[in-house]
């Protein structure tokens, strides 16, 4: 009687080992897609933040014109002279500088992002299953051991 109880303990564990190994296969699935998830919206908020600076440094400038045109009229200097002109210019593609430098931080900055969002939900999947298969292996290894058990528990009868 104890042999067969053996067995059956034996059996139990190898159930009990195969939902363990789903269950894990499942949360590490999830947690790839959650991570993924994050990563996407880290590089939304990136991009929306970059809308935002545009916007702060578009009104920098603006407000750093007006300030040299006050100053070149206080001081009796043409606006439409060359050399008003050139520093006019000069403020706005300075501006135009730092608004491409944004936008190609931020554009790098959000592919990588969705890249690793990629990669961690693939990892994740990869994981699950490996996870699922090594579960499958511990289960055939564990079903081998109660066989054998049984067969031979029968065998010597």
């Amino acid at each position: 009687m104890a042999e067969y109880a053996a067995i059956i303990i034996a059996a139990v564990s190898a159930a009990a080992s195969v939902g363990a190994a789903a269950s894990s296969a499942v949360q590490q699935n999830k947690s790839a897609k959650h991570n993924a998830d994050m990563q996407r919206k880290l590089a939304t908020e990136k991009e929306n933040a970059n809308v935002r600076a545009k916007a702060s440094l578009r009104l920098k400038m603006k407000q750093q014109l007006s300030t040299q045109r006050a100053t070149a009229a206080a001081k009796g200097v043409s606006l439409d002279s060359d050399t008003s002109l050139s520093i006019f210019e000069g403020t706005e593609l300075s501006n135009q500088f730092e608004e491409e430098q944004l936008d190609y931080n931020t554009a790098s900055q959000a592919s990588s992002l969705r890249s690793n969002a990629g990669l961690a939900r693939f990892e994740g999947r990869n994981n699950a299953i490996s996870t699922g298969i090594s579960g499958g292996g511990k289960f055939l290894a564990d079903g081998y051991t109660v066989g054998s058990k049984w067969y031979n528990k029968t065998k010597s009868k």
